[in-house]
């Protein structure tokens, strides 16, 4: 890919070194980009089709995605958002084709039992 430079030259010399190295940290930085995006497609698809391949495909985007933070192509949290997601779908993918069901989340307690027990915790506390 060519340097891509702006449709103005800067007047002062500092300033078009910036462009230039700019315009080729831009390079650098959407070829990773690419190649990142291209990996999640394809773990994706590999994920949906069930296929058997979809456990490395995912572990190459994590891979990619770690590497794209540490160049600071993307910041760490979006790495780390990214890489989740991923995960997550392998894991349901996985846990629907051995046929298992989700259990129901325990029921919280109402605020009456919360209260009460925290106000039994208080009067232990005080008895000491």
């Amino acid at each position: 890919m060519a340097l891509r430079l702006c449709a103005y030259m800067p007047n002062i010399k500092s300033a078009e070194k910036e462009l230039r190295k700019g315009s080729k940290r831009r390079v650098y930085n959407v070829d990773i980009m690419k190649n990142l995006k291209e990996l999640i497609k394809k773990s994706r698809k590999a994920i949906e089709a069930k296929d058997a391949t979809a456990a490395s495909l995912v572990g190459q985007a994590i891979k990619a995605f770690d590497k794209a933070a540490q160049k600071g192509v993307i910041k760490k949290n979006t790495a780390s958002r990214g890489k989740s997601r991923l995960q997550i779908r392998l894991n349901v993918s996985k846990t629907k084709e051995a046929g298992a069901v989700k259990a129901k989340p325990a029921k919280a307690k109402s605020a009456k039992a919360a209260k009460a027990s925290v106000a039994k915790s208080k009067a232990a506390k005080t008895k000491k």
